[in-house]
């Protein structure tokens, strides 16, 4: 199936997470120059060359980029469960049958739109297993008592004049 919605989606979704790495390693590049600043002031304040408001100044600088930096990382933790979300909406595209066989009915046409729930819970096809059939035969009950599990059986269908079926008795 095509999902160019969701294939847009998920191409912004990533975007959007780059770009807030970037503002990670932007946050992250202020913070480590506000520790150095706080450092410098810290010393400076224990000399008496500097006032205490200054290092108040720097101190908040300093806070308010480790609260940048845990912002940014929970930006990203948020974008990235975006595109693993649409990552794994896309693998909704492929329809894969739970066994393998034969499409016998098709209820959509190519290039039809599909939404979920479309035709209240319609199927878009119809798979059989035509490999193996099972045939349910009625056994008159005189002759019941001579049918056995594994014997060999030739099975005869009117649609199929002159032709014979091998088979296999599996259930008596």
């Amino acid at each position: 199936l095509e999902t160019p919605e969701i294939q847009q989606d998920l191409l912004q979704a990533q975007a959007s997470l780059a770009e807030a790495q970037s503002a990670l390693a932007q946050a992250r590049t202020s913070l480590g120059f506000a520790r150095t600043t706080l450092d410098r002031s810290n010393t400076l304040v224990t000399q008496g060359l500097s006032s205490q408001q200054d290092l108040d100044l720097k101190k908040s600088a300093f806070d308010t980029g480790n609260n940048g930096v845990r912002s940014a990382e929970a930006t990203i933790r948020s974008r990235e469960a975006t595109v693993r979300r649409l990552v794994e909406l896309t693998s909704f595209a492929k329809v894969t049958a739970p066994f393998a066989g034969t499409v016998t009915s098709r209820t959509v046409e190519v290039g039809a739109l599909v939404t979920a729930g479309n035709g209240a819970g319609q199927a878009m096809f119809k798979v059989a297993e035509v490999d193996t059939l099972r045939v349910f035969v009625s056994v008159p009950q005189v002759y019941a008592p001579l049918v056995r599990v594994g014997e060999e059986a030739q099975v005869k269908v009117r649609e199929y004049p002159g032709r014979t079926f091998p088979g296999k008795i599996t259930r008596a």
